[in-house]
């Protein structure tokens, strides 16, 4: 039986708008329109398959949309659970009395022990004396990162802070947990510095994995 032609308000069928749409994106007009005869539907004209394109992309556009919408919320709750997550590792490494270390104003380090409870007490100059004042705050340390990899390595926690804290020592190297060791041992001030500002503003610069799958 030959195809019956259709006018111009004809409206389409299922099998023909799916027929389409799976062509749209990688064929022209006239292509469709071709392989089209070959198969057993009604006769179309060029000016119907741009139609249904136009139609297509704009079904398109408003589904992207959607979508975004309904991602996005999720996007931004795992990327709030995440810094919530470093920030959490942060403050391990800070344990043990290390968030009370100040910088003065001055340029001289203060270790304020009013939350302390193994040392308690009031504000207390670091002297340069390694013994005196800064050794106890690297075996400190060295304490807190065994305590911050036992308790944060599962899903690679502790692996990503140390991409965001790498940024955020310029010079420091991608670290691993023995580098940090070692960062703890050279420049325990400046490491510990470096976690305060994290702890405190959660400003984690850098794109760990999990950074990466939120954008």
């Amino acid at each position: 039986m030959d195809k019956k032609p259709m006018g111009k308000k004809a409206e389409p069928t299922q099998d023909e708008l799916e027929f389409i749409h799976s062509r749209i994106d990688r064929m022209s007009d006239r292509a469709i329109l071709s392989e089209m005869q070959d198969e057993s539907f009604t006769v179309r004209s060029v000016g119907f398959i741009n139609r249904r394109r136009k139609e297509f992309l704009i079904a398109k556009r408003v589904l992207k949309a959607q979508l975004e919408k309904e991602i996005d919320p999720i996007m931004i709750e795992r990327k709030r659970q995440h810094i919530k997550d470093l920030t959490k590792v942060a403050q391990t490494l800070l344990s043990g009395g290390l968030s009370g270390i100040k910088l003065t104003k001055d340029g001289r380090y203060e270790y304020d022990r009013a939350n302390d409870e193994q040392y308690p007490g009031g504000v207390v100059p670091i002297t340069t004396n390694r013994e005196e004042g800064i050794e106890p705050l690297v075996k400190q340390l060295h304490i807190n990162i065994e305590k911050a990899y036992d308790k944060h390595r599962n899903y690679d926690l502790f692996e990503y802070f140390l991409v965001h804290l790498t940024s955020s020592i310029p010079g420091f190297p991608n670290p691993d947990k023995a580098d940090l060791h070692k960062l703890a041992d050279a420049s325990p001030l400046k490491l510990i510095a470096a976690l305060k500002m994290l702890a405190l503003k959660k400003d984690f610069k850098g794109k760990c994995p999990v950074c990466k799958g939120c954008e």
